[in-house]
């Protein structure tokens, strides 16, 4: 299994105190199959360096999540490429990286690969505007949670779209909402209101 973290540290950390800790029922996880690779989905350059160093190392894909994220940005920030950094981030970054490594899956001999876009519930709060995606015109402005919607949306979207472009090839795709927890997604968010979510 590899793991994928701007940070090499960040991502050893996390398997050291979170995977190595046995969960409820006593479940855990074989550390030694978990290996930590460099990606910042808002660098194409970086998703693009992993994805030609992952092609290289690696015998087969069975399973892509797309999970990473970043959430209600409290002002409009861009990417390196100018995209607005939610949806760089959460769809193009994710976007991207997929289109670089599906044809690894479709040589994976299996009838089992699968895609998982992790997309969310606040798909509602925005809408996907391609004449203006990144907030650039008079016309749209700039909300923290109507950018991250649009980028949820498009996660959504993209997930449907590659169901159908699949289909019948063995390959599935499917969008799930994870559900609610308190991580560093919510960083922002803290900030805006002054302090935690009661």
């Amino acid at each position: 299994m590899i793991l994928c973290s701007r940070s090499l540290e960040a991502g050893q950390a996390a398997i050291d105190t979170e995977l190595l800790q046995p969960g409820l029922g006593g479940y855990s996880v074989d550390a030694s199959n978990v290996r930590v690779m460099g990606l910042d989905l808002s660098s194409l350059q970086s998703i693009k360096a992993f994805a030609d160093e992952f092609i290289q190392q690696e015998g087969r894909l069975d399973l892509l999540v797309l999970n990473a994220g970043i959430m209600a940005l409290p002002k409009l920030e861009l990417t390196e490429a100018g995209f607005e950094k939610q949806i760089g981030v959460n769809h193009f970054g994710h976007f991207y990286l997929t289109q670089l490594l599906l044809d690894k899956m479709r040589a994976t001999p299996s009838t089992a690969g699968r895609i998982v876009v992790l997309s969310s519930s606040a798909h509602r709060f925005g809408d996907v505007r391609p004449d203006d995606l990144h907030f650039s015109k008079n016309s749209r402005r700039y909300t923290p949670w109507g950018a991250y919607g649009q980028s949820k949306l498009a996660n959504l979207l993209h997930a449907k779209g590659l169901a159908n472009r699949l289909r019948g090839t063995g390959l599935t795709a499917v969008s799930v909402h994870p559900g609610v927890i308190k991580t560093n997604l919510w960083r922002w968010v803290e900030v805006m209101t002054g302090g935690g979510r009661s």
